[in-house]
């Protein structure tokens, strides 16, 4: 068998597994870096996940019902009539 040129390179039956398990690796890591972001954001926000989530539904509800919010809920529990 011959030496190989440069011997850190896949041999080419090697190839899918190496493309398949870097494509793996760059989903889960960009998966990890939005989650990090996303908690990064509620702690410089002070918020926790049920008052972002809240908030969203706040927002939507006003939506639907066309108000402007102007004023957050406050972080008790609160009930909207459509």
């Amino acid at each position: 068998m011959l030496p190989r040129l440069a011997p850190f390179l896949p041999y080419p039956h090697e190839k899918i597994y190496v493309t398949l398990t870097f494509m793996l690796s760059l989903a889960v890591g960009l998966a990890v870096m939005m989650l990090c972001a996303f908690h990064i954001y509620l702690v410089l926000t002070s918020q926790t996940t049920i008052e972002f989530h809240g908030m969203c539904l706040y927002r939507n509800v006003c939506v639907i019902i066309e108000t402007s919010v102007s004023v957050p809920p406050c972080t008790e529990t609160y009930k909207v009539d459509v």
